[in-house]
């Protein structure tokens, strides 16, 4: 990728093409192309950009497609370290829970998850025929939900499945919380006007949980590729100050 920047330069040179004292090539426009810098005019210097950081999945934020597993589930992972007091796991676990040929390696996932006393939410993002909805649980409300943004999607079955992981944590790392007693709900207010942005929309709605906002009943211009290139934003910038930014508003 390579930006342009024009450099103002009063000195005249006999050649089309120079090099300066500086060591950078400079290049005069022709004087064919009207748009662009006459003859007598600025120097356009050639500059390479800074390497972007690679993210997986990010071509799925282009467009109408349904986000990939990597994008939800780091941008999920984002919002809860930079919160604090929250956890995310990845949507993998799901798959595991659901998939009695891998039933022995929820042992393995038990081990791995950490129930802290100091973890107040928990955050399972999770993607059930073509689509994603948020399995969230509140520790401090002793509440579990299921948010999808399409209605008739939620289902108590994938959130006490995850409560009973939660506890076979807990009961493993000797801890005193009963997960299996939550109060348990769906939440359907917030719902999405196609059928491609359920991605978006847990993205979103997992940031908003997470900082204690009202969910309501929509998401301003969730269906088009502006929220798409703010998370892409947040993720190039491993930071979701720029969501931060808006929802003060």
């Amino acid at each position: 990728m390579v930006i342009v920047e024009i450099k103002k330069s009063n000195r005249k040179s006999k050649r089309r093409n120079h090099r300066s004292k500086s060591g950078v090539n400079r290049f005069r426009a022709r004087p064919q192309f009207p748009n662009r810098p006459t003859e007598n005019s600025n120097y356009v210097r050639l500059v390479d950009s800074e390497p972007q950081p690679s993210i997986p999945g990010a071509q799925t934020l282009r467009g109408s497609n349904w986000l990939s597993c990597n994008v939800v589930n780091e941008f999920v992972k984002l919002v809860c370290d930079s919160a604090g007091l929250c956890r995310s796991i990845d949507s993998t676990l799901f798959i595991v829970l659901t998939d009695p040929k891998l039933g022995d390696r929820i042992f393995k996932w038990a081990e791995c998850v950490r129930v802290s006393s100091g973890i107040r939410q928990y955050f399972l993002p999770i993607c059930v025929e073509d689509h994603w909805s948020l399995l969230h649980v509140d520790v401090s409300k002793s509440t579990g939900s299921h948010v999808t943004s399409m209605s008739q999607t939620g289902n108590l079955r994938f959130l006490r499945t995850f409560l009973r992981f939660l506890s076979t944590c807990n009961t493993r790392q000797g801890k005193n919380v009963d997960f299996c007693n939550f109060e348990t709900d769906i939440v359907e207010t917030c719902l999405q006007p196609n059928l491609y942005d359920c991605g978006v929309y847990v993205c979103l709605l997992a940031f908003k949980i997470s900082r204690g906002l009202d969910i309501g009943t929509a998401l301003p211009e969730a269906t088009s590729d502006l929220w798409r290139r703010r998370i892409y934003t947040c993720l190039r910038e491993k930071s979701v100050r720029l969501l931060e930014k808006i929802f003060e508003k």
